[in-house]
């Protein structure tokens, strides 16, 4: 009964990582064509444009915050040329 119980628990963690992996590469893919559509927007407007600026907004959405301390990251240093 333990080793069944055994198989049954290494049976679900191998379902969990597969899935895991899927949303992951799912995730990727909306991301990728999130980009590809806020280039193109860019190219035919401005970056400063409100569609563009909008869509880049939507694109953040779709991986979240990636800080744990709950607040946004700091905006990049501006480059000195």
């Amino acid at each position: 009964m333990i080793e069944a119980a055994d198989r049954s628990g290494i049976t679900a963690e191998q379902a969990a990582t597969a899935a895991v992996a899927n949303v992951h590469t799912v995730r990727e893919g909306f991301y990728t064509q999130a980009t590809n559509t806020v280039s193109l927007v860019e190219g035919l407007l401005t970056k400063t444009h409100p569609l563009a600026v909008k869509l880049r907004s939507l694109r953040a959405d779709l991986i979240g915050n990636q800080n744990s301390g709950g607040t946004p990251a700091p905006a990049p240093a501006a480059k000195l040329t």
